[in-house]
């Protein structure tokens, strides 16, 4: 990869000629109040102590008076059918009007990006920054003990406004963002929603619901009563074209759908916390029970025959029907039904939230995830000439104005403050201009898991109007989250040695998988739940289940202190 740096070479004269810096906008959280066309800038060319001398002062933009040009290194994003373009992007151009901050892309593939990453490093042609690829804590001690990546603590002390107070805030932050030596090499983000806290929940195709609880006069509470309703969609032609084999009772990813429907059985994580404890769920007795319903869904011919096979491109295919005689599938599992859905062809909240399904025993619960902080953007690496540049830019995301950027795009482009409650009852919100989908596809904003610091006040100034893609997240959500038990949860962002690192890699290539392998052989038939379970446990033993549990306490533990 090579890097490119381009620079404004400004006259020493033309320098002391300038007053001010260019207007910038801002955009604040008062309802409706959009201040444009202020001057945020003292004077130009503050000297800042570091290697840049036409840096202004933290806070103040543009960031540099010379044009500074960043290589990043970033995930790439399939969204709005291939036109989503970061160099010509609208918040691209903004970014680089107020900050002066030119930025060359090089993108990470949507597949097997790890690999690639991996080769950009053994290649030691170095971006200057890993921007929005998140990496996890053992991956930023390898690099660090290898000095391919610099500690940011004096960059963030010096040459940041908002980070640095987030830190002192924020301790589960700053917990999450400091490594064992005590520096910091990347910058965390936050989403801010509940939605983020319990990911994995049951949506259902409401017309068809509907037209099953007229019929029968159920309720759709328990796991019998639930595949009740399947059965009604599988015998009833729900669609209404003639053909009665075409529905799909219920779709979706394998992994989700597992874990929804494990639930009411036992924790759907196989990996959890019990009294501080780690616990695993896949060799419980209640586990097998769990696997028993799901394949009596699979035997009922309930679930979709390609559930182990299709990805999320072909899953939305099968969702996103113009008609309602075409609609195909009566429901599946993920995060939000935004997950699957295209709202130019399916409005949201066509497919609702079910509450949690109750368990032949009573047992009523969802997995809750520790997943709001997460650490691993922002690295710098030690080939980057100008850190300082670097760092005051990234702070301007995670201010409020940055944030509600990163989280909403451009006012007027992408969004508009409304009459109309938000979620989080203030009489104005915010409301898009269009479907998330649609602004990707117009690049008019960027994709909303940049780095920013999105606080629950910024998430749900959202509009609570039905039909809108916040409303309907945060419906579903709410279903959800009195079910969620969050001493159950392991923490997302937890450091541990090397060593560990290697191990945990190990087990989660030979454990997590050969559970995966055999929860899909017990649901289809090729396994037996009966013959086949005890071998099945034995395997687990001989494959070092009891230090798999054992590595994991100990990194527990070490980060609870």
């Amino acid at each position: 990869m090579k890097k490119s740096y381009m620079f404004i070479l400004v006259m020493c004269v033309v320098a002391l000629l300038v007053g001010c810096s260019p207007a910038t906008a801002t955009t604040t959280l008062s309802q409706g109040t959009t201040t444009k066309n202020t001057t945020t800038s003292t004077s130009q060319g503050t000297t800042i102590e570091g290697n840049q001398s036409n840096l202004n002062a933290p806070g103040v933009f543009p960031v540099s008076n010379e044009k500074i040009t960043f290589n990043f290194l970033t995930r790439h994003f399939s969204e709005g059918s291939g036109k989503y373009d970061l160099y010509t992007n609208d918040v691209t151009k903004l970014l680089e009007e107020k900050t002066n901050i030119h930025i060359e892309w090089d993108y990470l593939p949507a597949e097997d990006a790890e690999t690639k990453l991996n080769l950009i490093i053994v290649g030691g042609e170095y971006p200057d920054v890993l921007f929005e690829y998140p990496i996890d804590q053992s991956k930023i001690l390898e690099w660090s003990e290898e000095e391919i990546i610099i500690p940011q603590n004096d960059l963030i002390e010096n040459h940041t406004l908002e980070y640095r107070k987030i830190l002192q805030d924020r301790e589960d932050i700053r917990i999450a963002s400091t490594a064992p030596d005590g520096n910091i090499y990347s910058w965390v983000r936050t989403d801010g929603g509940i939605h983020i806290l319990v990911n994995t929940k049951i949506f259902v195709y409401d017309t068809w619901r509907t037209q099953y609880l007229d019929a029968t006069g159920n309720k759709v509470e328990t796991t019998d009563e639930y595949r009740d309703m399947l059965i009604f969609f599988r015998d009833n032609d729900m669609n209404g074209n003639g053909n009665a084999s075409d529905e799909i009772p219920m779709s979706g990813s394998s992994g989700t759908l597992i874990e929804s429907m494990l639930n009411p059985f036992v924790y759907g994580r196989n990996m959890y916390l019990e009294d501080g404890q780690i616990k695993v769920n896949f060799n419980q007795e209640k586990y097998r029970e769990g696997l028993r319903y799901i394949k009596s869904l699979w035997d009922e011919k309930l679930l979709d025959e390609e559930l182990f096979t299709q990805n999320a491109q072909q899953i939305t295919a099968l969702v996103n029907q113009s008609s309602v005689n075409e609609m195909i599938v009566g429901g599946f599992c993920s995060l939000w039904d935004g997950s699957y859905i295209n709202p130019a062809v399916v409005p949201y909240e066509a497919y609702k939230g079910v509450a949690p399904l109750i368990g032949p025993d009573g047992t009523r619960q969802t997995v809750y995830s520790k997943a709001d902080v997460k650490a691993g953007y922002g690295v710098i690496f030690n080939t980057c000439e100008n850190p300082e540049a670097f760092v005051q830019w990234m702070d301007y995301l995670y201010s409020e104005e940055g944030t509600i950027l990163m989280a909403y795009g451009i006012e007027d482009i992408s969004w508009k403050w409304v009459d109309y409650p938000s979620l989080d009852g203030d009489p104005k919100s915010v409301s898009r201009t269009a479907p998330v989908g649609t602004l990707y596809e117009r690049n008019v904003q960027w994709i909303a898991t940049a780095p920013c610091y999105r606080t629950p006040k910024i998430k749900y100034l959202e509009t609570a109007e039905p039909g809108q893609s916040g409303a309907s997240l945060y419906n579903s959500s709410m279903l959800y989250m009195p079910y969620a038990d969050p001493d159950q949860a392991i923490p997302n962002n937890m450091w541990m040695t090397a060593d560990q690192s290697s191990q945990l890699a190990l087990f989660k290539a030979s454990i997590d998988e050969y559970v995966k392998e055999a929860a899909a052989g017990f649901i289809v038939g090729e396994l037996s739940l009966d013959t086949d379970w005890d071998t099945y446990l034995a395997q687990l033993k001989s494959m070092n289940l009891d230090e798999y549990i054992a590595i994991n306490q100990e990194i527990y533990d070490t980060n609870a202190k």
